[in-house]
């Protein structure tokens, strides 16, 4: 699926809302990874996990389309993907109808004039509580150490959000399989670090 930026931008209204129902024809749970790449990851998690439906967003064609074909040889029905960026996907958001969000390796945009591209923000964790439903888990791993720790004080500071873990963060992400990225990082050196949190009951 295809939902280009400036018909996105203007019309929202015609594209279909991420949700069960619209997506998929069911209410079975949603989960929602941003920024998928190739979608390895998903696959994974919604070949596990049959009674969940997956959605995944990436501005990657390329990366979208090896997505769809690892889906379609794994003879998945409970996984779409999205090209799309999601910074303009905010009115597509719908209240509690999302059980899990994924946010895994985003781009850092180190550059000062570029990190207002970040999709971590004020304003995503605003859209994220209100999507999510009360108890649905927000999941953020990074391998750039101080892009991570930002997002951490940025979480902390966030009431609407708890940490699922006793531990101030967790390090290391291994789940069976890796993206290309988690493998490049990992040959340097660099271990993921990442925190789980959930919508608290306000």
């Amino acid at each position: 699926m295809q939902y280009p930026s400036g018909a996105l931008y203007h019309h929202s209204e015609h594209f279909l809302p991420l949700t069960s129902p619209a997506l998929f024809g069911d209410t079975r749970p949603l989960e929602l990874e941003i920024g998928c790449g190739s979608g390895e990851y998903l696959c994974l998690l919604a070949c596990q996990n049959p009674d969940h439906n997956f959605v995944g967003i990436d501005k990657s064609r390329k990366a979208i389309y090896r997505g769809v074909q690892a889906a379609a040889d794994m003879g998945l029905s409970n996984v779409k993907f999205i090209e799309a960026d999601f910074h303009l996907m905010y009115p597509l958001l719908s209240p509690s109808s999302l059980r899990v969000v994924y946010l895994h390796f985003p781009d850092p945009y180190g550059r000062p004039q570029l990190r207002r591209r970040r999709i971590f923000s004020p304003m995503f964790l605003d859209h994220i509580a209100a999507a999510l439903q009360v108890g649905g888990l927000l999941s953020v791993v990074s391998d750039h150490e101080e892009f991570f720790m930002e997002m951490l004080a940025l979480i902390e500071q966030d009431e609407r959000f708890a940490k699922q873990h006793e531990e101030r963060y967790l390090q290391g992400f291994d789940v069976g399989i890796k993206s290309r990225f988690q493998h490049i990082w990992e040959g340097y050196g660099v271990v993921p670090l990442r925190f789980v949190v959930y919508r608290r009951e306000t």
